[in-house]
């Protein structure tokens, strides 16, 4: 007798060992405003199951004498334990008590499923706001997807076999298809147009496809620019860098030597005046000496090219200042070499 009354896994009564009373069957919990999308999760998840029968009525309380009568209170007791868990404490505590599953499918109907309109009106207007702005198109579509789904929930298409139907159904993807293209950004303006004068009009899952295809090859674009430009001050960054320093490299053909430019040579266009105490009786403020004319500062400039750069006016420089102890240590140093004739001015 007990082995009749085991269900088979075809029936409703059926319960695998994996349903178990504290099981969610949806991620998002009731709270009252998503009535609509929780409804919908809920609907499916126990359509899955093969418990829908429990909550839309077709199952009905059986009389105590009948053999799946133990069955019906088993699996009434589970789908009410799956719905308690899919609302937020507050309402939980609300439907804890209510005695079948079908009554708090009702409870809850009554209480948060509002009039259509103003929800309506809520998603074509929402809709209507919706832009990709800088949004990939994957997920722009992905929210307008979800507004145009619930939209089309409110919507009761009428049964008959007229042909109208179709038309219809028509009808509601030419609006999905403009609603989708509506907010799409300008940049995609060309590949809109196109999509326009196609006859017919393809389905707004297509024209889906299309874009997402032209927003990746447009991304590979992108990276391909992003590494050519990369790469181009690379080399640049290569050709004006010398042993790792970025400074630029000064040239001063009146010297013959780096380090200063001709513009900065104290040697071409004088010295200042808080060089003066530097130069000897037989040199003037502009670098020119009484003798020698420019073969002699050459000369200078040649066999001691330290004084010009010395002399050059960097930004972080100070004024270098020589005593006279400072100066006979230098010509000193310098007569070793016997070249102490070209820089007797120093002294």
């Amino acid at each position: 007798m007990a082995a009749n009354n085991v269900p088979n896994q075809a029936s409703p009564y059926f319960l695998h060992s994996s349903d178990q009373p504290g099981q969610l069957l949806v991620t998002q919990l009731l709270d009252g405003d998503n009535y609509p999308t929780w409804s919908r999760a809920i609907t499916m998840a126990l359509e899955a199951k093969n418990k829908l029968g429990f909550i839309d009525g077709t199952i009905l309380k059986p009389e105590p004498n009948n053999p799946n009568f133990s069955n019906w209170v088993r699996c009434n007791s589970m789908v009410q334990s799956w719905l308690v868990h899919s609302t937020i404490p507050t309402i939980a505590n609300s439907i804890l008590w209510i005695k079948s599953a079908r009554d708090i499918w009702l409870d809850l109907l009554t209480r948060f499923n509002q009039k259509n309109a103003p929800r309506i009106f809520e998603i074509r207007r929402a809709i209507s706001n919706l832009s990709q702005g800088t949004s990939s198109i994957a997920a722009y579509y992905t929210q307008l997807k979800a507004y145009r789904d619930e939209l089309d929930s409110y919507r009761t298409v009428p049964t008959c076999v007229c042909g109208v139907i179709p038309n219809f159904n028509d009808i509601y993807a030419t609006e999905h298809l403009m609603d989708f293209l509506q907010g799409l950004n300008d940049s995609f303006a060309s590949v809109r147009s196109q999509i326009l004068l196609m006859d017919p009009l393809p389905s707004v899952t297509k024209a889906y496809s299309l874009f997402l295809q032209e927003e990746r090859q447009r991304s590979l674009s992108d990276s391909r620019s992003i590494t050519l430009e990369q790469s181009d001050m690379a080399a640049q960054h290569s050709t004006t860098s010398r042993d790792g320093n970025n400074k630029p490299i000064y040239y001063c053909s009146h010297c013959d030597i780096e380090g200063h430019s001709d513009s900065r040579c104290y040697e071409k266009i004088g010295y200042p005046s808080w060089w003066k105490h530097n130069l000897g009786p037989n040199k003037n403020r502009r670098g020119t000496s009484s003798r020698g004319g420019r073969g002699s500062r050459s000369a200078v400039s040649r066999n001691h090219p330290t004084v010009a750069a010395v002399a050059s006016p960097s930004e972080s420089q100070p004024p270098v200042h020589l005593s006279q102890t400072q100066i006979n240590q230098l010509l000193s140093l310098l007569k070793i070499t016997g070249n102490d004739q070209p820089l007797a001015n120093f002294a």
